[in-house]
């Protein structure tokens, strides 16, 4: 009985081959790889990919493959894919459609962490266009990070026009698997915290003011925030004692973790990233040729108490609540 060739094996086998190459290849590129590198931009995020984050250095900045798309309110355009350079460093994945459908998979198994560049403008169409469910990803956390431009107008787009919409476009590229999402924002000091996020909802700007109590408990942390769903801050009176801090200022926190609960009030809402989990804040505000940092995280718990910690907060500027509103 004659061999079989490759091409007569059954398509199980073969898929069970490519797979093995894959994950041989990819592993060659990763032992080839040095954990400690002087590389920048794309090429240091794809030598991070392949070596894989649990293996850097503590001092070490994790940096993600970066997607990027514009909205020109129409379409969405696909203008970087990293993922799919990741994909393409495979040998195999030149061969033929069989052996690139594998090799996609097994990258798209290797990553768990995506940072998203999510853009508006009415007059761009350039690039690939966006298919729902086209990048085929699961990522277990988004980055999400905005195009800075310091000279837009007051009334410029924003990236996001609500917590819904922020919420249907993480599902929409990224699927339901997401349960830590990374804001990583740039901004200029003269913004506000409606143009850094979205415009408040009236239940937020109902609670504008830092509405409180104190938790009447020895044996609760010191330093955790809490925020119930009726969005009242519940802290240990000590807390305050640390609120001289010029980096820890709670009335921001507390505006900060509005915003979360929206999202999570539209996770609720639009039955999806139900398994969202934590949320972060990354904040990099431009004053007077300085960069100040901001930085919030906070976990919903399982009764919808949303918690934080005074460790995990670290104001660098206190944005202005409201947006500005011309008067004439």
């Amino acid at each position: 009985m004659p061999a079989l060739t490759f091409a007569q094996l059954p398509r199980e086998l073969r898929d069970m081959i490519w797979v093995a190459a894959a994950a041989a290849q990819y592993q060659h590129i990763a032992d080839g790889a040095s954990k400690l590198s002087t590389k920048l931009g794309a090429e240091e995020r794809l030598r991070q990919a392949f070596v894989g984050y649990e293996s850097l250095p503590q001092d070490v900045e994790k940096q993600p493959l970066r997607v990027c798309v514009n909205d020109n309110g129409k379409r969405v355009h696909l203008h970087v894919n990293e993922i799919q350079t990741l994909v393409n460093r495979l040998p195999i994945a030149t061969v033929c459609s069989e052996s690139r459908r594998q090799a996609i998979a097994f990258c798209l198994s290797q990553v768990d962490i995506v940072d998203l560049h999510y853009a508006i403008d009415a007059n761009d169409y350039s690039g690939d266009e966006m298919i729902d469910g086209l990048l085929l990803l699961n990522p277990t956390t988004v980055v999400v990070t905005n195009t800075y431009r310091p000279h837009d107008a007051w009334d410029a787009l924003r990236e996001f026009d609500s917590a819904e919409q922020f919420v249907t476009t993480i599902d929409r590229f990224f699927g339901s698997s997401v349960k830590h999402v990374v804001l990583n924002l740039w901004f200029h000091a003269s913004e506000t915290l409606e143009r850094v996020y979205w415009p408040h909802l009236e239940c937020t700007r109902d609670n504008k003011q830092l509405d409180g109590s104190y938790i009447d408990d020895p044996n609760h942390d010191i330093y955790t925030i809490l925020m119930t769903p009726d969005r009242l801050l519940k802290v240990r009176e000590e807390i305050f004692r640390v609120g001289k801090d010029p980096k820890f200022t709670l009335q921001s926190i507390y505006h900060h973790l509005l915003k979360f609960y929206e999202i999570w009030d539209a996770c609720k809402g639009k039955q999806k990233l139900l398994s969202l989990r934590t949320m972060e804040l990354d904040l990099h505000t431009h004053s007077s040729g300085e960069i100040l940092q901001t930085h919030v995280k906070a976990t919903m718990k399982d009764d919808g108490v949303l918690w934080t910690n005074r460790n995990e907060c670290e104001i660098g500027f206190d944005l202005d609540f409201f947006a500005y509103v011309d008067s004439e």
